[in-house]
């Protein structure tokens, strides 16, 4: 399988002739390709135009020029756009000491951010670095067992080459090999299973295009001049290299599946990996969840209803069970129920108070690791309008909801989760319970809504955003952080009135001190 693992088709070099470049990829037989985005903007695009072909997927992120130009609130978007279908990476990111279009320092500080964003939604990123691999690979060495990736267009030398791959990364090759005078002593260290193809077009055409505008099609030049070099078939290259870019960004063009098609039968189901669907397999656990999720005589929205394989359970015990399913694929095998009602969408989109008619909902789902960030704010968002949630959550996951101050996990869902819900431990979940099974345990959790929140913020939108700042930034005090969006004598007098030191940090700070400093400073900006 022939894969472009780095395009940018959605810029202006195509405006003309973009269907007709992406037609002559596929007649030159690429399968995929990947639309890297460079700004907040431009990923939207290549969002857009993955949603248009069903062989291009996305990557979302800001490139290192852009860094001077984000807005403080970018990496809310950026998460937004990371959960959207077909969006398998976090790139174009990184550092550009040669061109320095923006300033070092703002590069540093927004590759960190995206890093950080990266490491906790488990996206691999793409990387950008140029006349800046050491400082690169310093701000990486801390995500070592966090983050994998591809540098992409890699211009290092053999020890860089070895790093990145005893790191977890990939190594991007392009036109430039083809380039006379490019330096290659690195692919004699490079084995075939750390290699991807790129194009990086319209950038960097290869022979016998050089100098021209590069598209997908060209590919196959550079495979040719890879597998030259290394004495690797070309058709065995492109298998190999195939592998490599399906299993980085989780790809796979057997999930692409339009509506009405017909749902397949359970045992000829093919999980998708881009969903996280891993399906709860024992039938003894499906029962005893649904009788430890208070479902009883109540209404339940139920997030991911799959097969039916807590769906069949639910029903039994709820006066009414609404079931979220947004794979067009799936239908949940349960007999026909009166009290069940199948809804097709994202639940992210959904307002619990619409959809029950008033009632508070009893919310139970097996929940994705890649969406559990934003599963989790939604609720906190409509806590008001919740009776129990009972949650199926990934061990890492859960450990954010209960993390404390001053631990590396104590961030934005600690803070949102724990100011509106009262939390428990029900049972531990093995791997071997689901399929496919995952590589780790789980954890049955029930999240209670308070009485009344830690901290009664008028604006829930407002202190996510407020938080987002803060934490995106750990490693900045929280001065530091706010004084673009506030006075720096207000942060200061907030920090006063709590005896806090103008070099507190965030994840120092408790969800009261966090949600004081929060309402502080929005009344201070509305004087």
């Amino acid at each position: 399988m022939l894969i472009d693992t780095h395009a940018h088709l959605s810029l202006d070099h195509y405006k003309f002739d973009r269907a007709k470049t992406i037609e002559r990829a596929k007649e030159a037989g690429v399968s995929a390709i990947v639309e890297v985005g460079i700004n907040i903007e431009n990923s939207r695009r290549a969002i857009k135009l993955a949603r248009e072909y069903p062989f291009i997927f996305a990557s979302v992120g800001v490139h290192p020029h852009d860094a001077v130009s984000v807005s403080q609130d970018f990496l809310i978007e950026l998460e937004k756009l990371l959960n959207k279908p077909k969006v398998v990476a976090l790139g174009e990111i990184g550092l550009d000491f040669y061109r320095n279009y923006s300033p070092q320092e703002i590069q540093i500080d927004v590759f960190v951010a995206q890093l950080e964003l990266a490491s906790e939604l488990k996206k691999p990123v793409i990387i950008h670095t140029r006349n800046a691999m050491k400082k690169t690979i310093e701000i990486l060495t801390p995500f070592k067992g966090k983050l994998n990736g591809v540098f992409h267009s890699f211009s290092g030398d053999r020890s860089d080459c070895k790093w990145a791959i005893d790191n977890g990364f990939l190594i991007g090759i392009n036109g430039t090999i083809t380039f006379k005078g490019t330096h290659l002593d690195y692919l004699d260290y490079l084995p075939a299973e750390s290699i991807l193809l790129e194009t990086d077009c319209p950038y960097l055409a290869p022979h016998p295009y050089r100098g021209k505008r590069n598209e997908p099609a060209y590919i196959v030049y550079t495979a040719e001049r890879l597998a030259k070099i290394t004495g690797i078939g070309v058709q065995e290259l492109i298998r190999i290299t195939g592998e490599n870019a399906k299993r980085l960004f989780k790809i796979s063009l057997l999930e692409e599946s339009q509506s009405g098609v017909e749902a397949p039968q359970y045992e000829d189901f093919k999980p998708k990996r881009a969903l996280g669907q891993n399906f709860l397999s024992n039938d003894q656990i499906a029962e005893r969840i649904a009788l430890l999720s208070s479902a009883k005589d109540k209404t339940v929205v139920e997030i991911g209803c799959g097969h039916g394989e807590l769906t069949r359970h639910l029903v039994r015990i709820a006066r009414y069970v609404y079931g979220i399913e947004i794979d067009e694929q799936l239908r949940p095998q349960i007999p026909d129920f009166q009290n069940f009602k199948l809804i097709r969408g994202d639940f992210l989109r959904l307002k619990l108070k619409e959809l029950t008619g008033g009632k508070k909902a009893v919310v139970v789902g097996n929940i994705p690791y890649s969406i559990t960030t934003p599963i989790l704010h939604h609720l906190a968002a409509q806590y008001s309008d919740i009776d129990s949630a009972t949650l199926m959550l990934q061990k890492e996951a859960a450990r954010r909801i209960f993390s404390q101050p001053n631990t590396k996990e104590y961030g934005i869902s600690s803070v949102l989760v724990q100011n509106y819900f009262d939390w428990k431990i029900l049972m531990e979940l093995p791997p071997h319970i689901f399929s496919p099974q995952p590589s780790v345990s789980s954890l049955l959790v029930r999240l209670s809504p308070k009485e009344k929140p830690i901290v009664d913020t008028p604006n829930f939108e407002e202190f996510k955003r407020f938080l987002k700042i803060l934490f995106s930034t750990r490693r900045k005090t929280i001065l530091n952080s706010l004084k673009s969006l506030y006075p720096v004598e207000e942060i200061k007098l907030a920090l006063e009135r709590l005896s806090l030191s103008t070099f507190a940090r965030p994840e120092e700070l408790s969800i009261q001190e966090l949600g004081e400093i929060a309402k502080y400073l929005a009344l201070s900006k509305g004087k």
